[in-house]
């Protein structure tokens, strides 16, 4: 059976409720309001199972009870958790979600470092992947990450990156060499165009051999860009309750549609309506629908 694998570590999201988002030095309160599992390749993983895909989860975890609780929620999202591996002690990252009214900003707070290194029967498990989505910060769990990635690609797996802002490393360039699909939002395309323009970029971008770049522009929607030229989607208007993980909505089901053998820009069309379906309900794995609710959701919208 084909899988996608899905690298990257899942975590905690605690929300917290704020008035606004404070300027540098300020003191600000915050009233809690729970935490549910998170993380945005976990996000994804999650998305992609529920539209019936095997998907399984590789990364590495610290034993516990924050670990009890990812692996119930992703025994619930029905992603094969059998290739996790876990350490006897050690802290895992987890997320600060702050939310106002309009929007929200995110802290990830950092775990303590792991140095991965897969045995043989773990790279043959990367190895016969037909996909494999991740983020390059993923790769600094591991203790030579860039001969892994090397490999897969030699074994015909397809790679598909999620870049945010925190995903940027020296030698990025590397790592996405011959990429199916580099998706960056706004702001990891400032960050990743290292001064020069989004067009530059862009240009790079397709020069190392990536076959489909998507930025994922928020209220914007999207656009998509290939050797053949570029398109973009509109956003849906739809009242928005939390945008966490909507840009994990978006690839996912963009990558989804693609292996469903839909056109590119069908591909991005039905990736938006999933991610702004989304954001209209609260928590990082509103994401999670079958096929026929986002079809449902665009044509409530007359698209």
């Amino acid at each position: 059976m084909s899988y996608t694998v899905f690298l990257g570590t899942p975590c905690i999201d605690e929300y917290y409720e704020i008035a606004e988002w404070p300027q540098m030095g300020a003191k600000f309160a915050c009233v809690p309001k729970g935490q549910s599992a998170g993380g945005m390749i976990a996000n994804a993983a999650c998305v992609m199972a529920g539209y019936g895909e095997k998907v399984y989860s590789f990364c590495g975890l610290s034993k516990g009870p924050d670990t009890d609780f990812l692996f119930a929620d992703f025994a619930r999202n029905h992603v094969d958790t059998s290739q996790i591996i876990l350490r006897e002690e050690g802290t895992d990252a987890k997320c600060l979600i702050f939310q106002t009214e309009t929007d929200r900003s995110i802290a990830v707070v950092a775990g303590d470092p792991w140095q991965i290194v897969p045995n043989e029967e773990q790279k043959a498990f990367l190895k016969g992947a037909a996909y494999l989505y991740t983020t390059l910060s993923a790769a600094n769990d591991y203790a030579d990450p860039l001969p892994l990635f090397n490999e897969m690609k030699e074994a015909g797996v397809r790679l598909v990156f999620d870049n945010e802002v925190t995903a940027y490393r020296k030698g990025w360039e590397d790592y996405v060499r011959n990429s199916y699909i580099v998706s960056m939002n706004e702001h990891a395309l400032r960050t990743f165009a290292e001064g020069s323009t989004n067009e530059e970029l862009e240009a790079k971008l397709l020069d190392l051999g990536t076959e489909i770049i998507v930025e994922t522009l928020g209220a914007q929607g999207c656009k998509v860009l290939t050797r053949e030229g570029s398109f973009a989607v509109p956003a849906y208007e739809v009242p928005v309750k939390d945008t966490t993980g909507a840009g994990d909505t978006f690839n996912t089901s963009f990558l989804f549609a693609l292996k469903q053998g839909r056109e590119l820009k069908e591909a991005a069309e039905f990736a938006t309506a999933a991610a702004n379906r989304a954001i209209t309900l609260q928590g990082a794995r509103s994401g999670i629908a079958a096929s026929e609710e986002v079809l449902a959701f665009r044509k409530e919208y007359g698209r």
